[in-house]
């Protein structure tokens, strides 16, 4: 249901910019690590945590995740400090070969995701069956840490 009110409330923002002539820009400009992210993401800051909703774009044969993260600082470095999968894209049976670390990855930081992105062990943090999947949510954390700074400065969206 979340997801279906965040594209209803998408679709009016861009129609209302354009209906009153305003700049329809992506949203995910001048922002990083966004080449698995769909522009319907959202954050909001409040007290220094940025509260996404990211939706990743799809990676066939996986569908798009939704997935809740929050993200703060912890010893002056950004860190996941709440991580919830809202929509699992998993298809054909492939989410139980998820990665049981993507479950949860509060307390990761910046480093740990990538790391994760870069085990091409078989059976390893990504390679498990449902590779696409896992990859998906690695990627959208890795939006959210590395976006920390830059979506604390500018509010939200």
């Amino acid at each position: 249901m979340n997801a279906i009110c965040n594209c209803v409330n998408g679709a009016v923002k861009f129609v209302s910019a354009y209906a009153s002539g305003g700049n329809i820009q992506n949203p995910l400009e001048g922002l990083v690590n966004t080449d698995a992210i769909d522009a319907s993401t959202t954050w909001s800051v409040d007290s220094g945590i940025v509260n996404y909703t990211v939706i990743t774009k799809s990676s066939a044969p996986a569908n798009p995740f939704t997935i809740n993260i929050k993200v703060g600082l912890n010893g002056g470095v950004a860190t996941i400090t709440e991580y919830t999968i809202v929509q699992n894209g998993s298809t054909g049976g492939y989410a139980q070969h998820m990665s049981t670390l993507v479950a949860n990855l509060t307390n990761k930081t910046l480093a740990d995701i990538q790391g994760y992105l870069a085990d091409q062990t078989n059976g390893g943090a990504l390679i498990t069956g449902a590779t696409k999947s896992n990859e998906q949510c690695y990627k959208a954390a890795e939006f959210a840490l590395a976006n920390y700074a830059t979506v604390s400065a500018l509010g939200g969206n």
